[in-house]
């Protein structure tokens, strides 16, 4: 077989096999990408909600430390009555069910 006569049929046969390429991506884009997010937040989205209020419960800590700070440097004590209350937000209390959360995890924010 020649050169000339080769260079035809190797073209056709790349071709053939760029075609199959490009349906199979297309396929996994359409069918398998939307299967595996629902996955990933059927299986992450869960524990991404809980890392999400775990972060809320410690900003509120922080705050509740700094408050004690500022008023013991005042040189106030921490009475019983002005002690700050404590957080009532729990992960456990959060509804998995917040239409806001839900939103911001399936979109991939938190």
């Amino acid at each position: 077989m020649d050169q000339t006569t080769r260079e035809p049929e190797e073209i056709v046969l790349l071709s053939q096999q760029l075609a199959a390429l490009l349906e199979n991506r297309e396929q996994m884009q359409q069918q398998e990408k939307p299967y595996l997010v629902a996955l990933y937040q059927a299986n992450l989205g869960e524990l991404e909600y809980r890392l999400l209020g775990l972060q809320i419960e410690c900003r509120a800590l922080q705050e509740r430390i700094e408050r004690a700070t500022r008023t013991l440097n005042h040189g106030e004590a921490l009475t019983q009555s002005r002690r700050i209350q404590p957080i009532n937000a729990t992960p456990s209390k959060l509804s998995v069910s917040s239409p806001a959360i839900l939103q911001n995890t399936s979109q991939g924010v938190l």
